[in-house]
């Protein structure tokens, strides 16, 4: 039997705050360069905003994809006792799709 720890490694949560440090950071620059293409004045900025923003659509999915492996080499913490069984599943339902998306989304913009 594996012995849980209290609570995440270092490096998970090191990787959880790269990856939402970038995803954040990837809000503003979309909306910016939908605007900005259309303007001539700016498409040469957004030009370069656009090669950022696929960079860092790689980053987050090489980070994603350590994060997975990390996730499935190392335990997790034990959900709490208290936790109702729909709310256990709901928990883990809901870290299987944000994986999900943090793969499928720099997939489908590559």
């Amino acid at each position: 039997m594996t012995v849980r720890p209290n609570r995440y490694s270092v490096v998970a949560i090191t990787l959880h705050w790269l990856i939402a440090i970038a995803i954040l950071s990837m809000i503003p620059m979309g909306w910016w360069m939908s605007d900005a293409i259309n303007d001539p004045s700016q498409q040469a900025l957004a030009y370069r905003v656009f090669q950022i923003h696929k960079s860092v659509g790689f980053l987050i999915l090489a980070l994603t994809v350590l994060r997975v492996l990390w996730r499935l080499t190392h335990p997790v913490p034990a959900l709490p006792l208290e936790m109702k069984g729909w709310e256990q599943f709901a928990a883990r339902a809901t870290h299987v799709a944000f994986y999900a998306l943090m793969i499928a989304m720099p997939l489908t913009g590559w």
